[in-house]
């Protein structure tokens, strides 16, 4: 009895000791992915899903570039929005209509258009909104151009205020 006793507890230290064992190396693997995915946005690479408007390249999976037909729509997005001919919804209403879908084969809302004209990606900056890092310039061609981005983001300002 007493035996048996001594193998529970040494099996109880030795489980515990490889739990703490797993997750210390649990936790070097989680630092270690967050030194490379940091080190591939400060080298300027788009981490994640392109957003529309952009595509991988077939040459280098690390890069993304405009995609030949969606680029085109990005930068009408901005242009209509900059130059007040329509609304977020009214943006996202006109492309409904045409049959137009997001990269997620989903009807655009005012929120997805906001989405789009909010992301500095269209001007070829990597930015983290959610999290404390500094905007990158990023390896990808932009959409549109600086000005273009600013006058949107002027009006978007300007419309949050009068709301």
């Amino acid at each position: 009895m007493q035996e048996s006793k001594q193998e529970q507890n040494v099996q109880q230290g030795s489980d515990k000791l490889k739990e703490s064992f797993k997750k210390y190396y649990s936790q070097k693997q989680s630092e270690s992915m967050k030194r490379a995915l940091q080190s591939k946005r400060n080298q300027g690479y788009f981490l994640g899903n392109p957003p529309l408007g952009y595509m991988r390249s077939k040459l280098n999976d690390k890069m993304i570039i405009p995609h030949p037909d969606n680029k085109y729509l990005i930068l009408d997005i901005f242009e209509r929005y900059a130059d007040g001919e329509f609304t977020l919804s009214g943006i996202a209403d006109e492309l409904n209509c045409s049959g137009i879908m997001t990269k997620h084969n989903k009807m655009f809302t005012h929120n997805s258009i906001y989405g789009i004209l909010k992301n500095k990606v269209y001007v070829g900056v990597i930015s983290s909104p959610r999290k404390a890092c500094p905007d990158i310039i990023g390896k990808h061609s932009a959409i549109i151009s600086k000005e273009l981005f600013n006058k949107v983001q002027n009006r978007l300002k300007k419309h949050k205020k009068e709301t």
